[in-house]
């Protein structure tokens, strides 16, 4: 049945509306055969920040989108008269977000704020460029929420000075940048025990298991334990991705062989070097892809389902790592929707080989975020809810209607990217967008 979503213009500050546009949109997924169909494609690199901007050229009133706690959607406008414009140009990136999320109120909400996007986006690559040198920048960010720019640091007494004074500089308003406590993020590889199968009655995330879905444990030899984040066909070659810095050499192509169960499965073959961004290294997406060798088979199209999640709130649970026997895997639909820029509020999934299924919403997007490696991981999402050592590499993933199916049920997911990071309550992952940035070749996550 479809569902009539009003896009509406609302009063300064009271958000009280005084105009609405009918649009009928069905929060429906897209059949499995075309999604597969399509798989081999030249799939869209931009980040959530391009995505923006993007939409800011053509409506400049345009700052940013966002779902509230109530579950609404809201689009933040410099002025209310650009409300009906800017429904107008976001109506496809909304109904991807419906699509995704159909549980969401009914009625997209507009806020009035000071700062449009394109300016944000132009302060902020400022900034970055900039203050590395100056300050101890651990995190740089365009807040939708506030419409404003977030710098963390981890002393805001000493750094503030100095941040306000290159504002006053370069002319970027002071009311448009906020200075916030930041620390270093824990990368979240871990040397836990795999299990082996006369320990358990049921198969488990951290068993040796042929063939391999995404979700359970996998190593670098010599290396601390991660999570096996997605099967795919890189280049047309049967592969996997984990995390770089699983590798034991993080961001070059050093041959690592992996093993899983103590049966070595597949060697290295991409891992993008940094880009050195004064005075950082830099890459969008903390991935590494790795050639299956043959030794087992790499189940494409699945991730690994247990038999419930931990939902945030409250913090500091964890889910299942035991699978589910009657419903023992999600079928990927990819590339189905756009899972590349999610917006703050939606919510999210990870399966990883510690803390299991969790699910959270999504609280920060595109923000460049420094591990306690000392390397920045531009354009990073984060959402609540646990991981902790040995989740890194886990797949990040919505939760879709499968082809058949209506909403509740939710049995079908679409890859969104890989855990790499955590502090409390927080979990931070690399997005699909910046893995397409990194990585030359084409991505298959789901047979043809």
């Amino acid at each position: 049945m479809k569902r009539a979503v009003s896009y509406c213009s609302w009063a300064l500050a009271a958000l009280v509306s005084t105009a609405c546009v009918e649009s009928d949109q069905t929060p429906v997924s897209p059949s499995l055969e075309q999604s597969r169909s399509s798989a081999t494609v030249a799939l869209r690199n931009e980040t959530l920040d391009e995505t923006f901007a993007r939409h800011a050229r053509a409506v400049p009133e345009f700052a940013g989108m966002w779902i509230d706690s109530a579950g609404r959607l809201i689009i933040n406008v410099t002025a209310a008269s650009a409300a009906s414009q800017a429904a107008a140009e976001l109506a496809p990136f909304i109904t991807e977000v419906r699509s995704r999320s159909p549980q969401l109120a009914g009625t997209t909400q507009f806020r009035v704020v000071s700062y449009d996007y394109a300016s944000l986006q132009r302060w902020r690559e400022l900034i970055f460029a900039d203050l590395g040198a100056s300050v101890s920048m651990l995190t740089l960010d365009i807040d939708e929420t506030k419409a404003e720019i977030e710098i963390g640091v981890p002393n805001v007494a000493a750094d503030s000075p100095t941040i306000a004074a290159y504002l006053q500089q370069k002319r970027i308003p002071q009311g448009a940048v906020r200075v916030a406590a930041a620390a270093p993020v824990l990368i979240t590889s871990g040397a836990s025990t795999v299990l082996t199968s006369s320990a358990v009655t049921h198969q488990h995330l951290n068993l040796s298991l042929n063939p391999m879905p995404a979700g359970i444990v996998v190593a670098a030899t010599g290396q601390g334990l991660c999570t096996y984040g997605a099967n795919v066909k890189y280049n047309g070659v049967p592969a996997f991705i984990t995390n770089t810095h699983c590798s034991a050499q993080p961001a070059s192509v050093d041959a690592t062989p992996y093993h899983q169960g103590g049966t070595i499965i597949g060697t290295e073959i991409a891992d993008p070097p940094f880009t050195y961004c004064y005075p950082y290294n830099c890459r969008y997406s903390d991935a590494v892809v790795v050639q299956l060798n043959g030794a087992k088979t790499g189940e494409l199209g699945t991730i690994a389902r247990t038999r419930f999640f931990d939902s945030y709130p409250p913090d500091g649970g964890v889910g299942d790592t035991i699978i589910d026997d009657a419903q023992p895997r999600f079928p990927l639909i990819w590339p189905g929707y756009n899972t590349n820029n999610p917006v703050i509020g939606e919510q999210i999934q990870k399966v990883g080989r510690i803390t299991g299924w969790i699910q959270g919403p999504i609280n920060k997007t595109c923000f460049d975020r420094a591990g306690n490696d000392g390397f920045i991981r531009r354009c990073t999402h984060r959402f609540n809810g646990e991981v902790d050592q040995g989740d890194s590499g886990s797949p990040v993933f919505f939760r879709l209607v499968c082809p058949g199916d209506t909403y509740p049920l939710m049995n079908c997911a679409s890859w969104a990217g890989i855990v790499w990071g955590e502090s409390a309550g927080q979990v931070y992952y690399s997005p699909a967008s910046g893995l397409f940035r990194d990585f030359p070749g084409s991505f298959e996550f789901a047979n043809p």
